[in-house]
Formats: structure tokens, sequence, C-alpha cells
């Protein structure tokens, strides 16, 4: 009896086993079949915000010195930013190649990372939940364009993630390093690490426990008091007296906020489908009478909840980015992933695996269409490759018509492409400055206006050329002025 005991044990181990490593190989593959998918993409120019606050400062920085301090980098770039993300990136371009190639693969990695965030799961996990978060974060458009983009809201979504694992599985001093990471890539992840500090307090009184240990974490802030500190000495403020003054708390502005940020999280992107689904597993769960069992959530799925709920109400108070809620999309689909496969623990596996399969190919066919849309979604989705494209239309167009040597008024981004030749737009050494129409500049090149120039009174506008391309609007005037003609 033992020796067949002993023989049921053996099989067990090697089946468990190679359910494992047909789980490290799933991952494997998936992840490069999407790497390569993405690879085509990683000498786009820079973006927006990539060329005017967050890849320039990489840039800036690595002509100079590769350092935390607040005067490595103009308050212009900076913006009174934690420097950690412009180090990371730029350290990583100093080993490389050192140009956007190298900055877009070093996102691209962080990327990975995520959708393999999953594999430290080990104890009583089950496979489905990790393929199931892989496979839907992959889905998801806003997930797809900033695994390629210059942004911290990646870094943000990876480090959140680790610390909410770290936190959950009792790493004390990993967390502790996570979270002191985190805040130094950006600022606003305070809200992610105390509404953690809040969950603890919670979750202690409920234990009657000594809350005041909860505060223990809130040494992982220290590294960002100390920057900010060293901030007020080296240039006079704490924080950058633009954003300051962003900060909005009157309801009607932060209500409609919260309610646009709420809809994009929960169901733009064709997210409303999963909301679907836990309306159904609800549903079904209220008909079996097991709505109890239900509605104990693990601590993931409640982490998530908060983290979310805080993030949400935070920037709502703020300027309004959808792409700043990329990590509550990220938790929301950890939270699905989890909160379903839970739910149908008890259901046969073949049903189980059919069910999660069939929603995850609905996911990919939703979002279709936004491959095919022509509306421009700035950086939520891969709408910003058309709006690039446009702009080294422009660049092309300014080189065949000699138009450098003449004082150009570019519309933002564009009148920093000419800037430095790594961004991406062209190859020259020269550096084109933009002219403001006050300042004598002689041609206005404008994309996706909504009318004619916005120029002064007292000059006169020409048009020369005009057309449309992937959606946008190009005019080229001549500018004089009126007492001139």
């Amino acid at each position: 009896m033992r020796l067949l005991l002993s023989r049921f044990k053996v099989r067990t181990t090697n089946f468990d086993l190679s359910n494992k490593l047909l789980v490290n190989l799933g991952f494997l593959t998936i992840s490069l079949i999407y790497f390569t998918w993405q690879f085509k993409h990683l000498s786009e120019p820079l973006f927006w915000d990539e060329i005017g606050v967050y890849g320039r400062g990489v840039f800036e920085m690595l002509d100079n010195k590769q350092s935390l301090h607040p005067e490595a980098l103009s308050p212009n770039i900076s913006r009174g930013h934690p420097l950690m993300f412009h180090y990371l990136y730029s350290t990583f371009a100093k080993f490389t190649n050192g140009d956007v190639f190298c900055l877009r693969l070093f996102s691209l990695l962080l990327s990975l990372a995520v959708l393999n965030f999953t594999l430290l799961f080990t104890k009583g996990c089950d496979p489905l939940f990790k393929f199931s978060f892989l496979i839907l974060l992959i889905a998801q458009p806003i997930f797809q364009a900033q695994s390629i983009l210059i942004l911290p809201e990646l870094l943000v979504l990876l480090l959140t993630l680790l610390a909410v694992w770290s936190y959950v599985e009792e790493r004390h001093l990993f967390f502790f390093a996570i979270a002191s990471y985190l805040v130094l890539v950006k600022e606003t992840s305070v809200i992610i690490v105390g509404a953690i500090i809040f969950y603890d307090m919670c979750r202690r009184v409920y234990m009657r426990r000594n809350v005041l240990h909860s505060f223990g974490y809130a040494f992982s802030f220290l590294p960002l008091l100390i920057f900010f500190i060293i901030q007020k000495q080296s240039l006079g403020w704490y924080f950058f007296p633009y954003h300051t003054s962003g900060f909005n708390l009157d309801w009607g502005p932060v209500s409609e906020n919260f309610i646009r940020y709420c809809s994009f999280i929960f169901l733009e992107q064709h997210r409303f489908s999963l909301v679907l689904v836990l309306g159904l597993v609800f549903l079904v769960s209220l008909y079996q009478k097991d709505v109890k069992h239900l509605l104990r959530l693990t601590r993931y799925e409640r982490l998530s909840l908060m983290i979310i709920l805080f993030l949400t109400l935070f920037y709502s108070t703020t300027f309004y980015m959808n792409r700043y809620v990329l990590v509550c999309v990220g938790l929301f689909i950890m939270f699905f992933s989890s909160f379903v496969l839970r739910a149908f623990n008890r259901l046969d596996t073949k049903v189980k695996y059919a069910f999660v399969l069939t929603v995850l190919m609905l996911q990919f066919v939703f979002q279709n269409h936004m491959w095919t849309s022509k509306e421009f979604s700035y950086d939520e989705d891969f709408s910003f490759l058309r709006y690039n494209a446009v702009q080294k239309e422009v660049v092309s167009y300014i080189d065949s018509k000699n138009l450098s040597a003449n004082k150009l008024n570019l519309v933002f981004p564009l009148n920093y492409a000419f800037h430095d030749p790594r961004y991406g737009f062209y190859s020259g050494k020269a550096k084109v400055p933009s002219y403001s129409v006050a300042s004598g500049a002689t041609d206005v090149i404008l994309i996706w206006p909504p009318g004619g120039p916005q120029g002064k009174d007292g000059f006169q506008y020409s048009l020369i050329k005009q057309w449309v391309s992937n959606g946008f609007e190009v005019k080229h005037y001549k500018v004089s002025p009126i007492d001139d003609m």
C-alpha cells in the first residue's frame, strides 16, 4: 500500500512539474510573439509628451550626467518630478546605442515584465488566472500603446503590481525597496502606497491588531521627502508651480472627471464586456445562493479595488489624462481574472476553460475596430502612429521646399522635431528654431487645427498648401504684416 502511495506521489509531482513547465513555455511563447509584433514600432519618432518632457529629458540627462539630483535636468523639462524615470532610461541608453530605438526597447522590455508578473504567484494559483491576466492585458489598446512609449505610467504599473504582491506575501524589505522606487518614478504614486497603508490599517482594526504598525510602511516615502527637501534648497520650491495651480477641488469638475475616469477604466475600449461578464457571474451566483462565497474577496482583489478608488479620486482633482490610470486598468484586469476564475472554481475544468477562452477571444474581436478607427485618442492606443506619420510627412515637406531656411512657426510638438536628430524626425545637424508670429515668423504650418491659424491682429495669412493625411489636416500659410501689403 505504501509503495502504491509513493508511486502516486511521484506521478503527482511529475504532473505538477510538467504543468509548471507548460505554463512557463506558454508565457515565453506569447511574450516572444508580442515582442516580435511590437518590434516594428521601436524606431518611431518621439510623440507629444515624449518630445516635450520625458524623452527629451532622458536625452538631456544622457548628454550630461546620470543623477537623481533635482538640478540634473532643467526645471522646464523635469517639471519638478523625481528623476528616477529619466535616470533608469538614460542609464539603459548609455550602455546601448543611445537612440530612440533603444529607449522604446526598454519600454517594451518593461511591458514584458508586466505581462509575466503573475509567474510570481506559485502556491495554489490556477494557471488559467495567469494566462487570463496575460492575454487580457495584451488585448488592451492603452497597454499596447504604452508598451512602446517613453512615459512613466508603464513603469508605475509594474512597480505597483510588485508592491501589491510583496505586501500580500509579506516580503517587507522587498516592499520598502519597490515602494521607494515607485514614488521616485512618479510622486503621485504616494496615493498607491497610501492606499496600501490604509488597507493595512483597516485589516488590523478588523483583526484587532496594533494599527500603529501600519505606519511603518510610510518609511518608503523617505527618499521622496529627501528629494523634495533638496529641490527646495536648490530651486526654491518643493513642487513645480505650474502643477500646483492645476488642482481643483470643486465638486462639479471633480465629479465629472471621476465619472470620465470610471468610464474609461471599466467601459471604454470594450472593457464593458468584462463588466458584463462580472454581472453575469454575480447573477449566476445569486441564483445558486452562493453570493457570500463570491463576495469573500481575496487580498489581491480588495487591494486592487482600493488602489483604483484612491487613484481615481486623486486624479479627478487635477489634469485629466487617461494614460494616468493605466495602473487602474491593469489592476482591474487582475481583479477580473481572479474574481471570475474563483467564481467558476467549482465548475468542471473543461467548462471553465471554454468560458474563459471565449471571453479572451471576444476581447480581441472587439479590439479589432481600434485599428481601423480614424479617431485620434492621443496616447491611449496606436492612433499616435498615424499622427507621427503626418509629422514625418510635414518634415519631408519642409526639407523638400527648403523651408528650414525661413522663419518657421510650427505647432507643438512639431516645433521640437528639428531640435535633435535623435528625436527621430530628421537627420540634419543644425537646430531649426520655431518662431512666434509676433517675433517675425514667415511661414506657419499647422496640423489638425480646428480652423485657420490663431495669429495676432495686424498679420495677413495666405494659404500656400493644404492636404489631408491619415485623417489629419495640414495647412501651410505665408505670414506677412498687413502694413507691408
